[in-house]
């Protein structure tokens, strides 16, 4: 956890400084670190969703365009909480 801490407030903003446009450049590196996150949980012995939802943490208008992030955040809100979310603690359980 304090690995994540610390890449999220210090190395992803300085990392994400060029891809914070209104691109898809922006929206592509959330998605890559959000991955290499989540390969770093996995590789240490713990669930990857959790390496993935620790970088979500610290993404918001950090790194991406703030108009990236709302769409995003629009689109994904519904899915996420009422259907992947209730999935994602179900599995855990078994």
């Amino acid at each position: 956890f304090g690995v994540a801490v610390v890449i999220g407030r210090f190395v992803y903003p300085r990392l994400g400084l060029p891809f914070r446009s209104e691109g898809g450049k922006g929206f592509t590196f959330v998605l890559l670190a959000a991955i290499a996150m989540g390969l770093f949980a996995e590789a240490i012995g713990l669930h990857m969703i959790l390496g993935a939802y620790l970088a979500g943490l610290f993404f918001e208008t950090k790194v991406a365009h703030p108009n990236l992030v709302r769409v995003v955040m629009d689109r994904s809100y519904g899915i996420a909480y009422s259907f992947l979310g209730p999935i994602f603690f179900i599995s855990l359980g078994f």
